[in-house]
């Protein structure tokens, strides 16, 4: 998927997110919760704290990350079969954020 350099932005915060996500669910799992915090700093710097202030951290960060595959898709920079792949993996992701938490 070619994204153009306008939007470079938001594919980075999106790479950001995802790799956020497994730090968020693997301290989830081992109930380490502040561990996250100089993590979340690096890779959301403006963001962190808003992060880090919701109780579900790992369902938190596939929300944002599914706002900005979603605006990339309103722009028309992701073509249906895109964004559908993209939605499908993010659901696997959040499959496995439900059994971490069961």
């Amino acid at each position: 998927v070619h994204v153009p350099p306008e939007k470079g932005r938001a594919v980075a915060l999106a790479a950001r997110l995802l790799a956020l996500f497994g730090w968020a669910l693997k301290m989830q799992c081992r109930n380490e919760p502040e561990r996250l915090y100089p993590i979340a700093e690096v890779l959301l710097p403006r963001a962190h704290s808003w992060l880090l202030s919701r109780p579900h951290r790992p369902g938190t960060v596939l929300l944002r990350l599914r706002a900005v595959v979603g605006e990339l898709r309103k722009d028309g920079l992701l073509s249906s079969d895109a964004f559908k792949f993209i939605e499908e993996r993010l659901a696997k992701l959040s499959a496995a954020d439900a059994a971490c938490v069961r």
